[in-house]
Order: structure tokens, then sequence, then C-alpha cells
């Protein structure tokens, strides 16, 4: 009712806070175990209901760094910290997690994606890929569903 009076008012910024406050309540009538399996718990979390665009932006920047991190230790030849740090390598993983991210589902675009084996390391590169193309796709909508949601307020 009150999130109706205020879109009747046009405070759409206090109509926003009510539906959070209203998905917030739904939410909370689940039990405790289950939250974490629904839907508008991570819609929460990521974006806070569809009201905050930059959440998600920043937290796809974090993952960029974290999916270059993963994708220099698949890359590097040796693993460890007694081993000289080869910046190519990092150089390597930080291109591949910035083209998953722009051009998703790149990975399986390569040449010689019917060659590869179980335990090859390019399956490893080929599968976190794919986990990272698709989270950032998630992400980039849940910001773009927010910046839809500010103009549309005003």
């Amino acid at each position: 009712t009150l999130r109706l009076a205020m879109e009747a008012q046009r405070a759409r910024e206090e109509e926003g806070v009510f539906y959070q406050l209203e998905q917030e309540s739904i939410l909370n009538t689940r039990v405790n175990g289950s939250k974490c399996f629904h839907f508008s718990f991570w819609y929460r979390l990521l974006s806070s209901f569809g009201t905050d665009y930059r959440r998600p932006l920043v937290i796809l920047l974090c993952l960029l760094v974290s999916f270059s991190a993963i994708y220099s230790l698949l890359l590097s030849p040796v693993l460890g910290f007694r081993y000289d740090f080869d910046i190519n390598v990092v150089v390597k993983g930080f291109v591949f997690s910035i083209k998953q991210m722009i051009y998703p589902f790149s990975a399986l675009r390569s040449n010689d994606i019917n060659n590869i084996s179980l335990y090859d390391e390019e399956l490893y590169l080929v599968l976190v890929g794919l986990l990272q193309s698709f989270i950032s796709l998630l992400l980039i909508a849940l910001s773009l569903l927010a910046v839809r949601w500010k103009f549309k307020r005003g």
C-alpha cells in the first residue's frame, strides 16, 4: 500500500525503498536453510533487487581480477612462490579474462577445441571461461536492469 501511494505521488526513490522492503519481507518468510537457494536472495545480494547498478559492476571488476589470477595459475607451467614471477603468464591470464567478459563464451571458439582431452589444462581453461562468461553476462544484465529502473523512475 505504501509503495503504491509513493508511486501515485511520483516519489520514485521512496517507491524503490518500499519495493526493496517488500521483497526483503517476502524473502524473510523463507526458512533459513532454503533462503540461499532462492532467486530473491541472489537478486538482493547482487543488485539490491534491481535498484543498484553500481554493485554488479564492482562485483564484475572484482571477478575480472579473480579470474585473471585463476587463469594465470592454470597457464603457469609451474606453481608456487619459490619460482620466478612470469609477467607474460599474468598478462595472458588477464587478456583471457577480459576476452571472456567482452566476448562471452569465446573459450568455446578455440580452433583446437576438439583436441582437448579430459586431463588437459585447456579443458579447465574452457570450463572456467564458461563460468566467467555466464557470471559476467548475468552481472551486466543486472546492471542494465538497474539502469533501466533508474531512468524509468526519473
